[in-house]
């Protein structure tokens, strides 16, 4: 299937991936799909990976994951899939957030936003960036820009905006990225600064 993979040369065939929202419960049929994917050898030929929502939480663990140098290849097979990536999704499974989250971003002087992102940091983003993406496959973390209305893009190149503009190599921290793209307004609404200018 043709797409393109940068806003400046030709369409070309590759694999993307889409992953959808719907919060945990996406996050672990994601991760379904990703295991299956990996038994049937397609894994390492992704070239693209969309995400939203409870999806972009899947990909993020995808992403570190795959960002990794100790990752075990045979042939077209992860080996060590479940220590690099199943583990992390489980662990973040395991953090209810959401009750939390709310009721503490209820306060004057606190933000649910914060919550999850460091939820997110705690339990497989930790410190990286966007510029810490691996560059193959690439990672297209999706949100709603709350002061715009118009979709977001996150990427490790680039973060685009429609209407408002773009940013190039942004260094924007992965979990609050992935905190951006999976709040749901207005308990988890993402903070002025994860916004472009």
């Amino acid at each position: 299937m043709p797409f393109f993979l940068d806003e400046d040369g030709p369409p070309r065939d590759a694999i993307a991936l889409c992953f959808s929202g719907g919060g945990y419960r996406a996050m672990l049929f994601h991760a379904g799909a990703i295991w299956r994917l990996n038994e049937l050898g397609l894994l390492r030929k992704i070239a693209l990976v969309s995400s939203v929502s409870g999806g972009s939480i899947a990909a993020g663990v995808l992403a570190v994951a795959l960002a990794r140098t100790d990752l075990q290849w045979i042939g077209e097979h992860l080996t060590n899939l479940d220590q690099v990536f199943i583990r992390p999704i489980l662990k973040q499974a395991g953090d209810g957030i959401d009750y939390e989250a709310i009721t503490l971003g209820l306060l004057p002087w606190d933000h649910a936003f914060r919550h999850v992102a460091e939820s997110y940091g705690r339990n497989f983003a930790g410190t990286r960036t966007l510029q810490d993406l691996p560059s193959q496959p690439e990672f297209v973390f999706n949100t709603t820009n709350l002061m715009s209305g118009r979709d977001m893009q996150f990427s490790r190149s680039l973060v685009l905006d429609w209407q408002v503009g773009s940013i190039r190599n942004p260094s924007f921290p992965l979990s609050e990225v992935i905190a951006a793209s999976s709040a749901f307004p207005p308990f988890f609404r993402q903070p002025p600064s994860i916004s472009a200018t």
